[in-house]
């Protein structure tokens, strides 16, 4: 599945002279870098409210001050449920990203890291946003007025979430692990 830590399986292969099979899941080979930080930083400044710091505390507190319905936790154990509860879903656009808003049907606006090798983030989400399930903002356009206009847009337009939506799901591969396994089945030794 990629990363560095492929390496050592990789060299073993080599050396035992087996055949390696290497899944790459983003549109363009590279690594993922998920740094979310922009995004919540943007994401909190769209809200009108000063944060104090980034506790889950006082994040949930300045949702619940300005009246916006949030369940902020410092870490999402059930990510199918949390997609599930969500409207519109912001995000990077790593492979793996992608294909849980595809599977889970969800609208999304996606901000791909800039500093991806060969800007494969962008590459990524070119499906999802070609097909109308997501819209592409790139980093040095997303800041809070683009946001909050985004959000008060979607807000008002069930339909276009519910078309988005339903784009996404479209999209999905829920065979995707099944075929991956057929390879590496129809490769070994």
């Amino acid at each position: 599945m990629g990363g560095f830590v492929a390496g050592p399986g990789g060299l073993m292969a080599k050396l035992l002279g087996k055949k390696l099979v290497i899944h790459e899941q983003n549109a363009i080979a590279g690594t993922t870098n998920r740094l979310l930080a922009r995004l919540a930083d943007v994401v909190l400044a769209a809200m009108p409210s000063a944060f104090d710091d980034d506790r889950v505390e006082s994040t949930q507190a300045a949702y619940d001050a300005v009246g916006v319905e949030a369940r902020v936790v410092a870490f999402i154990d059930d990510m199918a449920e949390a997609y599930a509860w969500a409207d519109l879903v912001v995000s990077r656009a790593g492979a793996m990203s992608v294909a849980e808003l595809s599977a889970s049907g969800s609208a999304s606006v996606l901000v791909p890291y800039p500093f991806a090798v060969d800007d494969h983030q962008t590459a990524n989400c070119t499906a999802m946003v070609r097909e109308g399930a997501a819209l592409l903002v790139p980093q040095p356009r997303f800041d809070a007025e683009l946001l909050s206009k985004l959000f008060t847009d979607l807000r008002n337009d069930r339909e276009r979430l519910m078309t988005m939506a339903c784009a996404a799901r479209r999209l999905a591969k829920p065979d995707a692990v099944r075929e991956v396994a057929k390879i590496v089945m129809e490769n070994a030794q």
